[in-house]
């Protein structure tokens, strides 16, 4: 049973780290102007640990954002990396890497990884990616493999992917497939799509790999519940009455079927409410099946929703 009260929080995932590095790099910096905001949306260029809350990290994060790095951003990420903050650091090492605002200088950039991981192990993602790719240097793909190795969870889709193909060392599909399942933290984020084409080759979760697994996946389907609520109309009506309502809601899904179909558990006391929130989450759609032993049917999942006046 999970009781939700409705109200905004972000979300962090894991950076797709799998990417050529010159292929990110053209990403990042020379999208061509186009009407199709998906294709201009602008990705910064690095794999971070926005974990790290201090104000000079925060800037330094805050200057990856820019296409062109200002002068004046450029100066305070290279005074924090001169004071030895392992944030701009790494930032600083990712502005050499692809050119923005310096002369493109891979070992500048390597030195610069090579310095913050001593306090920032996510800069360990770069030098894996550089030896992979080859970057300023011929390929390594033992050099990579190990580096991910020590970047911990933020290097572990890029092992993974690596253990997959035998790629700097042994092909091990069911160890890449722990990695994935130890690193994925919610429904959705990169460990997890990274296991999701091994699962449909046949490679089976054991016991307490499950477990996590519809964890989370029934985490996603509270957070679907949530989105498909909030932009219906139920808010308007809560919002009106001034009071707090809990509806609960019961998914059953099909043998085979990531669409479920809802039914009304208990009523809050007010019909139309009930209504509206049996009707906001019908039908509500999941991209994996939650797995059950002998490939049955997902079970009956029974949700309290808890619906309060300032929430929506």
């Amino acid at each position: 049973m999970i009781a939700l009260l409705f109200a905004l929080a972000g979300c962090q995932s894991l950076s797709d780290m799998g990417k050529n590095t010159a292929a990110y790099i053209k990403t990042a910096r020379n999208n061509p102007a186009s009407m199709d905001l998906q294709s201009t949306r602008y990705e910064p260029f690095g794999t971070f640990d926005y974990t790290r809350d201090d104000s000079q990290s925060n800037a330094c994060h805050e200057a990856i954002y820019s296409r062109e790095i200002a002068s004046a951003s450029l100066k305070m990420v290279k005074e924090g990396s001169n004071a030895g903050n392992a944030t701009c650091q790494h930032v600083l090492g990712t502005f050499y890497e692809s050119g923005n605002g310096v002369t493109q200088d891979f070992g500048k950039a390597r030195s610069l990884y090579l310095e913050a991981v001593k306090d920032d192990p996510y800069a360990y993602v770069e030098l894996g990616r550089m030896a992979h790719d080859g970057v300023g240097e011929p390929a390594d793909l033992v050099k990579a493999r190990d580096y991910y190795r020590l970047a911990g969870r933020a290097g572990a889709v890029a092992l993974g992917g690596m253990m997959e193909h035998g790629q700097g060392g042994t092909h091990d599909v069911p160890a890449a497939l722990k990695l994935y399942v130890e690193a994925t933290q919610k429904y959705g984020d990169s460990a997890w799509q990274a296991m999701r084409p091994l699962l449909a080759r046949g490679v089976e979760l054991d016991a307490e790999q499950v477990q996590k697994y519809n964890r989370l996946w029934i985490e996603g389907l509270v957070r679907q519940q949530r989105i498909r609520l909030v932009m219906s109309s139920v808010f308007k009506h809560v919002r009106a009455s001034g009071q707090t309502f809990t509806v609960t809601v019961l998914y059953q899904f099909a043998v085979g079927d990531t669409r479920s179909k809802a039914y009304l558990v208990k009523s809050c006391g007010d019909p139309m409410i009930d209504n509206l929130v049996v009707a906001a989450v019908d039908r509500l759609s999941m991209k994996d099946l939650y797995l059950t032993p002998g490939g049955k049917g997902a079970p009956s999942i029974q949700v309290p929703i808890m619906l309060v006046p300032s929430a929506g």
